[in-house]
């Protein structure tokens, strides 16, 4: 008779948490392939009101999601936001899950990383940091 463990599921062999982590979009990061990470940030442009951003920013969706398409997988990744730990495996390890952004950190990335104010008022004011 083998043991039954109310928190670990041993045909997905992860724990309840893990699972309940797959089914709200969380992954461990090497499940995050570029292509996945694309379509979900996307996803997330297409939910943000660039109504608020556009006007001081001049930017367009399309903009955010070709910059995002040219960025390397590891600059995506660096993007994910870690949620939790879960046991995962026949050995129990621990596995970090990731999440994407949700609309107020994905617009502050856009921001600061996309953006680039300081550039910007380079450029314009023909200043030097």
């Amino acid at each position: 008779m083998s043991k039954s463990y109310k928190y670990y599921d041993r045909s997905h062999r992860f724990d309840n948490g893990a699972i309940q982590a797959y089914k709200d979009g969380e992954k461990p990061l090497s499940k995050w392939t570029k292509k996945i990470m694309v379509a979900e940030f996307n996803k997330v442009i297409d939910s943000i009101d660039f109504f608020r951003i556009t006007p001081i920013y001049k930017l367009t969706k399309e903009d955010v999601k070709q910059h995002i398409k040219k960025m390397s997988k590891e600059d995506l990744q660096k993007v994910l936001i870690k949620t939790d730990v879960h046991r995962t495996g026949n050995y129990y390890m621990n596995t970090k899950f990731y999440r994407i952004p949700n609309n107020l950190e994905i617009t502050s990335f856009i921001i600061q990383k996309i953006y680039k104010p300081k550039e910007y008022i380079q450029q314009k004011l023909d200043l030097k940091y």
